[in-house]
């Protein structure tokens, strides 16, 4: 088993496997998400589909599920970003990879991810959509939840991409922080590290709109606009996970 030997942010780290490939954490991010996503949008389509049939068949209220069930991917993204440098900050480093180059391969296997889930995600808007039209239900604003757009599809799924994209890389930064200055600086900076998310969320006008975009008056806004706020938001968790990690020390693991 090897060790991980603890470094400073100035001092190299000791490559302790010669055949450690240089990309291994991008492929890693990619194959991972990708393979428990499998199972994942299994999930959030049968429940997409699933709760309604159930819904119907007692008499309730039909709504726009996916508007709700939209929201697992991304947290799952999310938790997969947090995973990535809580668990694989020390060993990578160890590896010889540098700080910047975890934040950058990291950035772009969840960019790939993210591509993926964006059109699974226009995937299971278009099948509800079809879903409901041959039952001749229709999709409604139910409990603040409002229909997803299913049209024009580009866009579709572009804003779910870089939505998804944006809660990956906000992983990044909460996790990043958490591990270069622990629990309390980590939690109190929870609103600057994932509140953000909600202004991208608000500025994309074709994934699961919210009251919120009325609120920030962002209904009305040009698209590229909406698009170059969640773009700035996603840049501004990419440098606080980077600035955070550099200067973060490596701490030997300990075990009971």
């Amino acid at each position: 088993m090897t060790a991980i030997t603890p470094t400073a942010p100035g001092q190299p780290a000791a490559t302790s496997n010669t055949a450690y490939r240089p990309r291994a954490l991008f492929v890693s991010v990619i194959e991972q998400s990708l393979w428990i996503g499998v199972g994942l949008w299994t999930i959030v389509l049968a429940v997409t589909l699933g709760v309604p049939a159930i819904v119907h068949h007692f008499g309730g209220e039909i709504g726009s599920i996916y508007s709700g069930t939209g929201q697992a991917p991304r947290w799952f993204i999310f938790v997969m970003a947090t995973i990535v440098i809580a668990e694989g900050f020390g060993p990578h480093v160890a590896h010889g990879l540098t700080r910047r180059t975890m934040i950058t391969q990291s950035i772009a296997g969840f960019a790939v991810v993210s591509a993926v889930f964006g059109l699974a995600s226009l995937a299971v808007t278009r099948v509800e959509a079809w879903f409901y039209a041959e039952r001749g239900w229709q999709l409604t604003t139910v409990y603040g939840q409002h229909p997803v757009p299913t049209e024009p599809w580009p866009l579709v799924a572009l804003d779910h991409a870089v939505l998804i994209a944006v809660f990956a890389i906000s992983g990044l930064a909460v996790s990043a922080v958490y591990v270069r200055w622990r629990g309390w600086i980590g939690t109190l900076a929870l609103p600057l590290t994932v509140g953000p998310v909600l202004l991208a969320s608000a500025a994309l006008p074709h994934v699961d709109s919210t009251d919120l975009s009325a609120v920030l008056s962002l209904d009305d806004l040009p698209y590229v606009a909406g698009l170059a706020i969640a773009l700035a938001v996603a840049a501004f968790f990419a440098a606080v996970a980077h600035l955070t990690l550099r200067g973060a020390p490596v701490r030997p693991r300990t075990s009971s």
